[in-house]
């Protein structure tokens, strides 16, 4: 597969009228245009809708397993072997609870925070995840659940690299061709690309990492709007020539961002 990293323009992506079925699941750099005063609605999503047939069921603050509740939900007894499959590899440590009626909370009881902090420092993670429970849970056994299994088991190790092998086998027969994109973290499982199966080298949230502090982010999927339409022109030639998306296509991007 040939990398491209110029873009088409607006005419050219809205001319093409294919109605290929395209299911996208994932968090707030996948769910559509937000009807909100303080945030852009310049969705790489809308192209994709323009062009083809969306069903779109990604949702802002959600986290992996919820991504792949409502994948199971919706396309469960669905014919999609003629369909493409786009995932969003969200955050793992953004658990999808019971009690969190709407999946855009799942964000504020995450352990998100955990990834921002230096990789040897394990007692400054552990201070700061004790900083973003306390606020949260009371409850003994979801104290001892978040100490013991979360922070001395093998989740951090194998959660995220266990929900892209169970995608791979899940999807590749189901769809005609599925793309599952890295936002925060890479696999370090290895699966091989081929024909119609592509994980990208590269994670989302580091095309333009902006660190709004507790702020509004007025950037729809968390890019500016020449960086939507350059996602979306990436999107659009590795769904109609198989071409790999680029992080060298975003001027912006910076190599681990969250981790700087």
């Amino acid at each position: 597969m040939e990398v491209h990293t110029g873009i088409h323009t607006a005419q050219m992506i809205t001319s093409k009228k294919n109605k290929q079925k395209v299911w996208v699941f994932g968090d707030s750099y996948f769910e559509g245009p937000i009807i909100h005063p303080k945030i852009s609605t310049y969705s790489w999503t809308k192209y994709i809708d323009t062009n083809f047939d969306l069903a779109n069921f990604a949702k802002g603050g959600s986290g992996l397993d919820w991504s792949l509740q409502q994948f199971l939900l919706h396309t469960h007894k669905q014919k999609t072997q003629n369909d493409i499959l786009i995932f969003g590899l969200g955050s793992h440590y953004r658990f999808n609870l019971k009690f969190i009626d709407d999946p855009t909370f799942q964000g504020d009881y995450s352990l998100d925070r955990y990834r921002l902090i230096a990789e040897n420092d394990r007692e400054s993670k552990i201070s700061t995840i004790k900083k973003v429970y306390k606020q949260f849970f009371s409850n003994s056994f979801l104290k001892e659940f978040v100490k013991e299994y979360i922070l001395h088991s093998s989740y951090e190790i194998t959660e995220f690299d266990k929900t892209v092998a169970y995608l791979y086998f899940k999807t590749k027969d189901k769809f005609k061709k599925v793309l599952l994109f890295p936002i925060f973290k890479l696999p370090k499982i290895e699966i091989l690309n081929d024909k119609n199966f592509y994980i990208p080298d590269f994670c989302m949230a580091n095309i333009e990492y902006n660190n709004t502090k507790g702020q509004w982010d007025s950037r729809a999927n968390h890019m500016s709007n020449e960086n939507n339409q350059l996602f979306a022109n990436s999107i659009i030639r590795w769904i109609t020539d198989n071409d790999c998306l680029s992080k060298n296509t975003f001027p912006t991007y910076t190599e681990n961002a969250l981790l700087n």
